[in-house]
């Protein structure tokens, strides 16, 4: 709805109002002029501040466009970590397979979904694992790709637990 249709539906209800209240003696009568007008000086705010919005969105895009996020696995920017676990998924490295093994224990229920999916392209198993099972169960799952990784002759003692901040045990699991 234009903010024109919204002047012509007022000047409608108006002039309704003022045929109704013509009816009753010692009454008087709105008319449609009195109610355009009164939307015509709340649509001249409206205006000043839709240009105040306007305004000071564009200065912060334009600064935001200044200010870089660096990208990768420990990115600040939830959308960047995510990119960076679908990107793993067409690596071949092991630090990267390590790191999508780190994410399985993220706070974050759709890092663990796009880990587990990247796992999932990279070695064509989800060993059990569940991104949205209860703690106990992925912290199982997360133990069987611990001892995937080892078999693999991976080392794992650089997979640090989110929770803690503390690298995670050989026995974890």
């Amino acid at each position: 709805m234009a903010p024109g249709d919204i002047v012509d539906i007022g000047s409608e209800i108006a002039s309704v109002w003022s045929n109704q209240l013509s009816e009753y003696p010692n009454s008087v009568g709105a008319s449609p002029d009195a109610y355009s007008c009164c939307m015509t000086q709340g649509r001249r705010r409206q205006s000043v501040s839709e240009m105040f919005v306007v305004g000071v969105s564009i200065i912060l895009c334009s600064v935001s466009g200044c200010i870089t996020v660096e990208s990768g696995f420990d990115s600040p920017a939830p959308s960047k970590r995510i990119d960076a676990i679908v990107d793993a998924s067409a690596l071949e490295d092991s630090e990267s397979l390590l790191k999508l093994v780190e994410k399985l224990r993220s706070f974050d229920p759709a890092e663990r979904m796009f880990a587990i999916r990247s796992l999932e392209i990279r070695t064509g198993e989800t060993l059990g694992y569940d991104h949205a099972a209860h703690d106990w169960q992925r912290i199982e799952a997360f133990g069987r790709w611990i001892e995937y990784l080892e078999e693999q002759g991976i080392e794992t003692s650089s997979i640090v637990d989110e929770d803690t901040g503390t690298p995670i045990e050989q026995d974890a699991g």
